[in-house]
């Protein structure tokens, strides 16, 4: 609580100074220092896929943001994982990402901003390529600001629709729209389904406006073979929603997941206990069937599908068995493919990304593949 509040007072505080925003350049390490409670700001204008803060000398917080600038409580991704740990958010190339680094404490640090100067940004398609930027995402924005994505051809369809409050969907065909410039704002108002028709040969772009704060999903759907819109019988499309699940939360107690187009609220942590395999499985859209991830383990083990191999695929289910750190319950996370796991368990943390191995005391168990999980949960 002591941290939270004067992370709250300096929001306040800052308002009242303008700190430039640094631009990063793709691959290359920035080294820099951050005083006691104090902000520094860094801008990536497109084809980042990783940000990631490390080499910390004491304990520094990253704050990653889409479109503006992060701030105490405006953020896409926290990690907030305390003391020096290494803390790294996953981002989409093809929007701006902001980035902010809050010291909790007076310290050094190093940050980096990974990805590919041709994978995102307004890179048009090249002739004779099959396009296949399509996109599905579930996502919130506040009230009076912006959330942007690009297509890079192939789209014949945007869609906004699932919203929680009155936003604004606005579709430019080859830079930004805003308020004023635009080739389509449906102007529904409320919260009803918003959608335009464009041209797949062009380079789209598409602005969410909050007029009140809320969430929505967006839908990108024509030609190409790209997207993670589809909802169906789709092994990818189960790995994405799922993954996507666990990384929204990241860093929270208690936050929503999304199934099929529906949305649903869930507490991860309380001032007690950790509910990890309710994350796990809500993020996957499933019912309670277990009490508790040891339980959930014994039942894909008697199916005879846990693997033991050390390298979970991405979305796979990772077991742990019972130990005093967990309460004699298990522990269960999702594998992000490259080592990492994400998981409730930290009461002040609730979801966290840590290592798979190395991070618990629990006995590593194995894991059950995403649709695996999916369709024998």
């Amino acid at each position: 609580m002591k941290k939270l509040v004067r992370v709250c007072v300096l929001a306040g505080l800052l308002s009242s100074f303008a700190v430039a925003d640094e631009s990063l350049v793709l691959n290359q390490v920035k080294q820099d220092s951050v005083g006691y409670n104090g902000w520094k700001y860094y801008v990536v204008n497109g084809g980042a896929s990783s940000i990631k803060l490390f080499n910390l000398s004491a304990d520094l917080d990253l704050h990653v943001r889409t479109g503006a600038r992060p701030t105490a409580n405006l953020w896409d991704c926290r990690p907030y994982a305390g003391g020096s740990e290494t803390e790294e958010c996953n981002v989409n190339p093809n929007e701006v990402i902001y980035i902010g680094v809050h010291g909790y404490n007076s310290g050094t640090f190093s940050l980096v901003a990974n990805g590919s100067s041709n994978g995102g940004g307004s890179q048009p398609p090249q002739p004779g390529n099959v396009p296949s930027s399509l996109l599905h995402v579930n996502a919130q924005v506040q009230q009076g600001d912006w959330k942007y994505y690009t297509i890079n051809g192939g789209a014949t369809s945007v869609k906004l629709h699932n919203l929680t409050a009155d936003l604004d969907l606005h579709v430019k065909s080859g830079s930004r729209p805003d308020a004023n410039v635009w080739d389509c704002r449906p102007y529904a108002g409320g919260t009803s389904d918003e959608i335009c028709n464009v041209n797949p040969s062009e380079v789209i772009y598409i602005g969410i406006h909050g007029y009140e704060s809320g969430s929505f999903t967006l839908d990108v759907t024509g030609q190409g073979s790209g997207g993670s819109g589809d909802n169906g019988g789709n092994q990818n499309s189960t790995v994405t929603q799922a993954f996507e699940n666990a990384t929204t939360n990241l860093g929270l107690r208690q936050g929503y997941v999304y199934w099929n187009n529906n949305r649903h609220p869930g507490v991860w942590a309380d001032n007690r206990y950790t509910y990890c395999a309710r994350f796990v499985r809500m993020c996957f859209g499933e019912p309670r069937k277990y009490a508790s991830a040891k339980a959930m383990y014994i039942h894909f083990h008697n199916l005879n599908l846990v693997h033991t191999g050390t390298t979970p695929p991405k979305g796979a289910v990772v077991f742990y068995d019972s130990h005093r750190e967990n309460w004699w319950f298990g522990h269960v996370g999702i594998s992000d493919g490259s080592s990492h796991l994400y998981s409730a368990d930290s009461i002040r943390r609730g979801v966290t990304k840590r290592n798979i191995h190395g991070s618990y005391r629990a006995s590593y168990l194995g894991y059950v593949t995403a649709n695996e999980f999916k369709q024998n949960h």
